[in-house]
């Protein structure tokens, strides 16, 4: 296939590749997400393979510019400016990567492609990582991390024989293939018998928008109170819908599982103030205790990670945090909403080993792509550990 025909298919590819997140939440079609690097060495043209990941990411998260009309409370004009600004990074990771050589693009430009969308600063918004296809094509690998180089050295070898076609090569790209499809699993999402998660939809609030007063605050504590039962021993609640869970709050919880529900553990997603920043966090609560179990080592850019937004609105990032805690007698990994669908935080869960992974999320603003592209991801982080995943979101249609 000539240059110039390499050039033409490669971006429309790329972004039809990027389409496929968000419609519906079957993991199975982002099996393809992996060819993003393999289309970004078939251009010939280091201002053109820019194109490739910015194609791709542009596609992928179309639903931002909506999403981002309802969190912002702003016109769509802001939508589509942010939804481009997203695109930039990935364009400059695409041009600085590339190198004239067809053979060094293989062999270095796709491990440091994938390095550069995986780091700062195009990892602040570096949704839907190819990478993440290893969840598909490296099923439950032990230790999680092998996937990691295995999924790169499947996208050289693809690359290599879209390059220079072999017998050997083809016969391996088929068994890999057969294997994947053979092995393939349904995630195992809520699974965990004596876990039960709790789906919510509360409006929670638009950014730099007040929070509600203290009654109506309770009045939805007093809600999620209501929707527990004695069938599980580990309820779990989305992310922030604790709201800021002082010690009042925590105690009514504690009074309320005391009378009710003794033996029982509730995590509920908060946030708490260190030093007048907001930072979003695990509690969980019993009768006797309140312990924070995580902080969020990487809050949603621009909407909470904001380095130079009002100090009420910076929420804390605990880049190198701790991401799991022992909690009913098994060592779960925590994640919480925009960490589901970058690559750095749920790696760094990878690394310590979790029996269970909990990822409580609050998208009530996001439309139904954004939604089940999240769901997707956690999808696709399921079958990569091999582990359970608990999914609680608080959720919405906004289409």
């Amino acid at each position: 296939m000539g240059n110039r025909n390499c050039n033409v298919l490669a971006l429309p590819a790329a972004a039809a590749i990027g389409w496929l997140w968000g419609i519906g939440i079957d993991p199975r079609p982002l099996a393809l997400i992996g060819l993003i690097p393999v289309l970004w060495t078939l251009v010939s043209n280091r201002w053109l393979a820019g194109f490739v990941p910015a194609f791709y990411v542009l596609a992928a998260t179309r639903g931002l510019i909506g999403g981002s009309m309802v969190f912002f409370d702003h016109g769509a004009l802001f939508g589509v400016i942010l939804w481009l600004a997203a695109a930039v990074p990935h364009y400059f990771a695409g041009v600085l990567c590339w190198q004239r050589q067809r053979t060094a693009r293989i062999l270095c430009g796709i491990p440091l492609l994938c390095l550069a969308l995986a780091l700062p600063p195009v990892m602040l918004v570096g949704w839907a990582h190819p990478l993440l296809a290893a969840g598909l094509w490296l099923p439950q690998l032990h230790p999680g991390w092998l996937s990691l180089p295995g999924m790169l050295a499947l996208m050289s070898i693809v690359s290599a024989t879209l390059y220079q076609p072999s017998i050997g090569r083809c016969v391996f790209l088929l068994l890999a293939g057969g294997h994947a499809v053979v092995h393939y699993s349904v995630p195992a999402i809520n699974t965990v018998p004596f876990i039960r998660t709790h789906q919510t939809q509360f409006a929670i609030g638009t950014y730099g928008v007040a929070p509600p007063d203290v009654l109506t605050i309770l009045r939805r504590h007093w809600q999620m109170q209501a929707m527990l039962d004695a069938d599980s021993l580990l309820d779990v609640f989305p992310e922030s819908v604790g709201g800021d869970l002082d010690n009042y709050i925590a105690g009514q919880w504690q009074n309320y599982l005391r009378d009710n529900h003794p033996h029982k553990t509730v995590l509920i997603g908060a946030y708490r103030r260190n030093q007048g920043r907001p930072e979003g966090i695990i509690v969980a609560i019993t009768a006797n205790a309140v312990r924070t179990l995580y902080a969020q080592r990487l809050p949603m850019t621009g909407g909470m990670y904001n380095p130079f937004g009002a100090k009420a609105n910076r929420f804390h990032a605990h880049w190198l945090g701790a991401s799991t805690a022992d909690v009913a007698g098994l060592r779960v990994g925590f994640a919480i909403c925009f960490e589901h669908v970058v690559l750095w935080p749920m790696l760094q869960t990878t690394f310590s080993r979790p029996e269970i992974v909990i990822a409580p999320a609050s998208i009530w603003w996001a439309p139904m792509q954004l939604q089940n592209a999240q769901r997707q991801s956690l999808r696709l982080w399921a079958l990569w550990l091999g582990v359970p995943v608990v999914e609680a979101i608080n959720g919405g249609n906004h289409d």
